[in-house]
């Protein structure tokens, strides 16, 4: 389950008056109270404008400064949806946390990011799981979306030819819309519409003696994006838009859990109103003497695989791959009963809960992702049948991304095999930075190549990690680089942590 890409569907479900709810269950959850731009972060307020931005409810900078135009935004955003209001006819702060779930879908769907063009000294968002770069044309860098109408175009230079491109603009959209115009000492912005529905932005920054300028368009069908990507536009380098562990991410936590609280309690009513499932009265024959499912005389469970995991809480929950525990009728971790909670294709992640795993170690994750070339040690188990206990291996991260340019996987070095996938990948600080997932096949592209790979396997960032675990209601513990540990220290913290896992 997609929980990332479900928020949306998921408030609504819960908030939308189609369904019915009480006051008193969301104001239970911290949900029913009023919006305060104050409560919120300037990085927070910054997710906000953008999200507003894709939605085509904001058109101005994506500055982090909350004024009327980012609150209008957010007013039209509530009413759009019909979203109730407090007795004060002030808006919930439900929208917020609304449009932060699909500002995130937004972003990943992409991989939006800040990118800094250093020979033009600007920031500005680009969809880099999409994009193509096209060199040159003329005196401009050229560089498109290809999945959509998305077009960017960017220079450096003089006064004269700065102007020639804001004076053509205005010359050839005199039949579409009427330009917007900003002209001030170092900053020019001319936007306008055509009568081909193409909309042309243009910005241009004096900065360190001459004009960068930068022109983006698109169809009516992209305006959203374009009006994010315009609004990104700074004179600097910018850091990335992420939502933290602050007040909106801990209102989407909020919700997802009443809607947990729904499901379970809808279930456990099918379940008494179903007689193929309701369980046995306490005491009676039927009664199980345990939870694990019977097995016939004599038989034993077959094991359909086996594969790795590592703990994230001190409340028995485990991180691993969904090819992993995503398809088990049954799961053991260490000869424990474990529960599927949650998982994600895309990522190639699951969530597990393990009772006996309460109240021990559990992992800590870095800060920030694990640079080009950094060390990197992989613990797992292995070859199950084959290798007795677990397995520690070392290398180095080879490559930031993975296959195709994947922006959720990195490329290490340190040697795995069949069983070492959902195991931890750990830096040199002993801090989590990424699940192993997969390895290379070899065989595959020996015949295609004629020649062998070597040590060629990947990992699913730990930024991706810790996004599934945030969708999932887990705040995963995240620690800065001090002194870096002893190989036999990592080991022994990735020993304290990982698990083994069977799927039946």
């Amino acid at each position: 389950m997609r929980l990332l890409l479900l928020l949306p569907f998921v408030l609504l479900c819960l908030f939308h008056p189609a369904s019915a709810y009480d006051d008193s269950e969301l104001e239970a959850a911290g949900l029913y109270e009023e919006f305060d731009p104050d409560r919120l972060t300037f990085q927070e307020k910054k997710f906000l404008q953008a999200g507003l931005a894709f939605k085509e409810l904001y058109k101005g900078q994506i500055d982090g400064v909350w004024g009327p135009g980012s609150q209008e935004a957010l007013e039209r955003f509530s009413e759009k949806l019909n979203f109730s209001k407090t007795p004060e006819n002030k808006i919930l702060a439900l929208p917020a946390f609304w449009i932060a779930g699909i500002t995130e879908n937004i972003l990943l769907k992409k991989d939006w990011n800040y990118e800094y063009l250093n020979t033009y000294k600007i920031s500005v968002l680009i969809p880099e799981r999409n994009i193509k770069f096209d060199g040159m044309k003329g005196s401009f860098y050229a560089f498109n979306d290809e999945k959509t109408t998305l077009r960017y175009r960017i220079t450096r230079e003089n006064h004269k030819y700065k102007n020639m491109s804001h004076d053509l603009l205005i010359d050839a959209r005199k039949k579409g819309t009427k330009p917007y115009t900003v002209r001030k000492r170092k900053l020019w912005i001319t936007s306008a519409r055509n009568q081909k529905e193409v909309t042309f932005y243009v910005r241009s920054d004096f900065i360190g003696g001459s004009w960068t300028t930068i022109i983006v368009s698109s169809l009516d069908s992209d305006a959203g994006a374009l009006a994010a990507v315009a609004g990104s536009i700074t004179p600097r380098e910018m850091p990335q838009l992420r939502l933290g562990d602050g007040y909106l991410r801990k209102g989407i936590d909020a919700a997802r859990q009443v809607l947990r609280e729904r499901e379970r309690k809808k279930q456990a009513a099918e379940d008494i109103g179903n007689p193929d499932t309701r369980l046995p009265d306490e005491g009676s024959a039927s009664t199980p003497d345990t939870d694990t499912p019977p097995l016939a005389k004599g038989s034993a469970p077959k094991t359909a695989s086996s594969g790795t995991g590592f703990a994230v809480s001190a409340n028995g929950d485990l991180l691993t791959n969904n090819h992993v525990a995503g398809d088990c009728s049954r799961l053991t971790v260490d000869g424990h009963k474990a529960s599927l909670m949650a998982t994600d294709e895309t990522f190639d992640l699951a969530l597990l809960q393990v009772p006996a795993l309460r109240n021990e170690d559990f992992a800590t994750f870095a800060e920030s992702p694990a640079p080009l070339n950094s060390d990197i040690t992989v613990a797992g188990y292995p070859l199950s049948g084959l290798l007795s206990g677990l397995n520690v291996t070392r290398g180095s991260v080879t490559a930031m991304k993975g296959i195709g340019g994947d922006s959720t996987r990195m490329q290490i070095s340190a040697p795995v095999q069949p069983g070492n996938s959902g195991g931890p990948a750990m830096n040199a600080y002993g801090h989590v930075v990424g699940v192993v997932a997969a390895k290379l096949d070899a065989q595959r592209v020996a015949d295609a190549i004629g020649d062998i790979p070597q040590n060629v396997n990947f990992a699913v960032r730990g930024s991706m990690a810790k996004l599934f675990l945030h969708q999932n209601g887990i705040t995963p513990k995240t620690a800065a680089p001090k002194a870096p540990l002893s190989p036999e220290a990592i080991a022994t913290r990735l020993t304290a942590i990982t698990h083994f896992i069977e799927c039946y």
